[in-house]
C-alpha cells in the first residue's frame, strides 16, 4: 500500500477526556524564538569592523605587569561576541582584522571562572588565580546574517511540514 495503513486512527471515543490548556504565546517571545532560528540557520560573512552582536576571533597572549608578553605564558585563540560581556564591551567594538586590543579576562566576563577557563582554555585553578592582562590580536570578525525568512528557512525549521508564510509560522 502507500504506507498509510501505519496511521491507524485511534478511537477516539474511548480515549479518557483531556483537558485542553490554550498555550498563549506572548509575540516577544515569538520574535525571539524566530530571530534565534533565523540567526542559527544564518549565514556568518567577514565584516570590517565590529559591532555588539558580531563575532571576534583573536589570538592572545598573556602580558606582565609592564604589558610585555610573558615569553611562557598563557597563549591561544578564541572568539568572543561584545554581547555577552560584562564590562568593558567597547573594547571589542570597532575592531578590525590586526587591531590590537588589552583585555583582562576577569574583568570583561565578570569572575565568571568557567567562562574564563574555557576562553583561554585553562583548567579552572589557573583561571581562579588569574590576573594578568591578555593582548588580543583580531584574526577574522564575523556577522551572522539573519536567514531570511522564506521557503528554504520554513523546510529546514519544519522539515515535515508546508509552511509559506510567517503567519502561518507564527501558528505552529
Amino acid at each position: 500500500g502507500n504506507g498509510t495503513e501505519l496511521w491507524k486512527i485511534p478511537d477516539f471515543d474511548k480515549l479518557p477526556e483531556i483537558t485542553n490548556y490554550k498555550i498563549v504565546v506572548d509575540d516577544k517571545v515569538l520574535d525571539n524564538v524566530i530571530n534565534s532560528m533565523r540567526k542559527k540557520f544564518g549565514n556568518s560573512v567577514d565584516v570590517e569592523s565590529s559591532e555588539e552582536n558580531d563575532l571576534v576571533y583573536f589570538n592572545f597572549s598573556q602580558l606582565d605587569e609592564n604589558g610585555a608578553v610573558i615569553e611562557n605564558g598563557i597563549t591561544g585563540n578564541t572568539m568572543l561576541s561584545p554581547q555577552y560581556l560584562k564590562n568593558d564591551k567597547d573594547l571589542f567594538i570597532g575592531l578590525k582584522v590586526d587591531s590590537e586590543v588589552v583585555f583582562n579576562p576577569k574583568n570583561i566576563v565578570g569572575d565568571n571562572i568557567a567562562e574564563i577557563s574555557g576562553m583561554l582554555n585553562i583548567d579552572k585553578e589557573k583561571a581562579e588565580n588569574l590576573t594578568s592582562d591578555f593582548k588580543a590580536v583580531v584574526t577574522s570578525v564575523k556577522r551572522i546574517e539573519l536567514a531570511e525568512i522564506d521557503e528554504e528557512f520554513f523546510k529546514k525549521l519544519f522539515p515535515y511540514k508546508t509552511i509559506d508564510n510567517e503567519q502561518m509560522l507564527r501558528e505552529n
